[in-house]
């Protein structure tokens, strides 16, 4: 990923994407296999990947400075665009708070997204040895994370804690993969897939298409552009927010 990947976004992508107003949140504790559950359901889909994680990963990958206020900096400049032009999303997160994940999935619902959650869950000890498997392996983006046994197993109790109050958030939109063993997503691939490539249901949603279809982006009231900066106002994660952190994020 290029430091300026995500200021190339089309604006025609917007009303032509086929994932457009789908949100899937991923949940589960660090080393839990997120982004490997992620691949097995969602790969090839063009879903935009929002994680703060990528940016320490890309600022270590380079050998440049940088700290976690910057990361959420540059993640929210990510966020801008996606987010006003309504394209898919796939936000990944721990969901150790389940307050933040039901106030982004009502400031989406608002913007006529629809939201669903995958939480992968995992074993405390898989947990704590995956995450210190990928500090050391060279080919991971993880490579010389600082392991902290006391918080992972922190975390992991805090994600699994609240793991009813989001079932409770998500409702019939709450999917769990266990993935302590061998992962089988088999049994809700069909379902999600379904659901994602459906056309858009929320009335918001259907009213911004009418409005935004076959129309040049010069005349779009709402798509207020600078090259590289969406100048609306869309919420995202406060990125001071001590309970965000880079892979553990919300």
């Amino acid at each position: 990923m290029r430091f300026n990947e995500f200021k190339d976004i089309s604006l025609d992508e917007g009303p032509n994407d086929p994932h457009i107003f789908k949100a899937v949140f991923m949940a589960g504790s660090p080393g839990s296999g997120k982004s490997t559950i992620a691949r097995m359901l969602f790969g090839g889909t063009g879903l935009k990947t929002l994680n703060v994680d990528e940016f320490w990963q890309l600022y270590k990958k380079k050998n440049k400075p940088g700290d976690y206020e910057k990361f959420w900096d540059l993640y929210t400049q990510k966020e801008k665009p996606l987010k006003a032009n309504k394209l898919g999303l796939l936000i990944d997160g721990t969901g150790k708070n389940p307050e933040i994940m039901k106030r982004i999935k009502a400031e989406l619902t608002e913007q006529g997204y629809e939201c669903i959650m995958v939480y992968v869950n995992v074993d405390l000890e898989t947990s704590v040895q995956r995450a210190k498997a990928r500090a050391r392996n060279s080919d991971s983006p993880d490579y010389g994370r600082e392991i902290d046994d006391d918080f992972i197993k922190t975390t992991w109790n805090r994600v699994n804690a609240g793991k009813a109050d989001l079932e409770r958030i998500f409702g019939d939109g709450f999917y769990e993969v266990d993935n302590s063993g061998d992962p089988n997503v088999r049994p809700i691939e069909k379902k999600i897939r379904q659901w994602l490539n459906s056309p858009p249901s929320n009335p918001i949603a259907k009213d911004w298409l009418d409005q935004h279809r076959n129309r040049p982006i010069s005349s779009r009231p709402d798509v207020k552009w600078t090259r590289g900066q969406n100048r609306n106002s869309d919420s995202s994660p406060p990125k001071n927010d001590p309970e965000q952190s880079p892979d553990q994020n919300q």
